[in-house]
């Protein structure tokens, strides 16, 4: 697994596979998003293991229909823009 994420300015967090090309998007006031902000404090390695179990999930629960390949090039577009602020 070769993963990223980013949390966004208004605290939507969003991580993806590179390897497998899933991605989840959690809103700002979600129970992840909330999760990932307090990660973020205690540095990079608790965001990757928390990360590592939402894209598992979001991995098990595909059924491989055309709006989450939509989803997945839209969340894409978003973690290459927070990478480059």
């Amino acid at each position: 697994m070769n993963l990223c994420w980013t949390i966004t300015d208004d605290g939507a967090f969003i991580c993806g596979d590179f390897d497998s090309r899933v991605t989840s998007y959690s809103y700002p006031t979600s129970p992840n998003a909330e999760k990932a902000k307090r990660l973020a404090r205690r540095g990079i390695p608790a965001v990757k293991k928390f990360a590592v179990r939402v894209i598992d999930t979001a991995t098990r629960s595909r059924v491989g229909c055309e709006r989450e390949a939509e989803y997945d090039a839209r969340n894409w577009r978003r973690i290459n823009a927070g990478a480059h602020e």
